[in-house]
């Protein structure tokens, strides 16, 4: 008589970082492959945190908000494509996501890997994106280590998913009543203005129209920043979202449920 296959170990790893609660959840066959490499996941986040956030003074980001209007800063490969990456979506979105904060201005150079605001006052907040690519390291630290099931995510509202869960099927993420995403090697980010939503994000400014969105994307950080730039106001075409308007959803004819 055959066995039952045996259930596939699971590992939940959370932490604190970027002011919200960091949750993943691991499955494989390897339990002590999988807490190894979810720690060093964790520790990707934590990372980010230490190194994006304008709130830690030794932060890169602090950085190159004290030299505003003084001198370009020199950042690493990896900062440098996520600014690019902040800057195309601004421009897409016909300035709907900014990362900038007031009238600044962004200077990206290539060729020397700088980055500088000219103006004296200016600043740069990576909020509406930051939470997306810590999601990003931490998936791509996974899938490196061999984890081949996991689902993460940052505050409830940014999630990554790496391959299925067990079993094959896709993971199901609800993100309103009646309307779930399924996620597959994809990552999903809400945006939320309604004052009082467990998905509210106090970066999000502009005069709003939808009361939220919902983006898919291969990227969390390109999710969660096209989802902001939704409920921020844009009128740019961007694919695969759903939004919302008087508590009702509707959804794109991209959008996979």
């Amino acid at each position: 008589m055959n066995q039952p296959a045996a259930a596939p170990a699971r590992v939940v790893l959370a932490c604190q970082a970027m002011a919200t609660r960091f949750e993943f959840v691991l499955f494989g066959d390897d339990e002590p492959m999988l807490r190894d490499a979810g720690e060093a996941a964790i520790n990707d986040v934590l990372d980010a945190h230490n190194r994006l956030t304008r709130f830690e003074r030794t932060s890169i980001v602090s950085a190159i908000n004290a030299h505003a209007g003084h001198r370009p800063v020199r950042i690493d490969d990896e900062l440098f494509d996520l600014l690019t990456t902040a800057e195309r979506i601004r421009i897409e979105s016909n300035n709907a996501f900014d990362i900038t904060l007031g009238s600044s201005e962004l200077v990206l150079n290539s060729a020397r890997r700088t980055v500088m605001l000219p103006d004296p006052a200016g600043s740069i907040d990576l909020g509406g994106i930051g939470k997306g690519h810590a999601l990003d390291l931490a998936t791509e630290t996974l899938r490196d280590a061999g984890v081949q099931s996991a689902l993460l995510h940052g505050g409830t509202s940014t999630f990554a998913a790496v391959g299925h869960r067990p079993g094959g099927e896709p993971w199901a993420v609800s993100i309103a009543e009646a309307l779930e995403a399924t996620l597959a090697n994809e990552s999903l980010s809400v945006s939320n203005a309604v004052d009082g939503s467990s998905a509210h994000r106090e970066h999000i400014v502009g005069a709003a129209s939808i009361q939220a969105a919902a983006v898919k994307h291969a990227s969390a950080a390109e999710a969660d920043a096209r989802s902001t730039a939704l409920v921020a106001g844009s009128k740019a075409d961007i694919p695969q979202h759903a939004y919302q308007t008087e508590h009702r959803w509707h959804t794109s004819k991209d959008w996979d449920q």
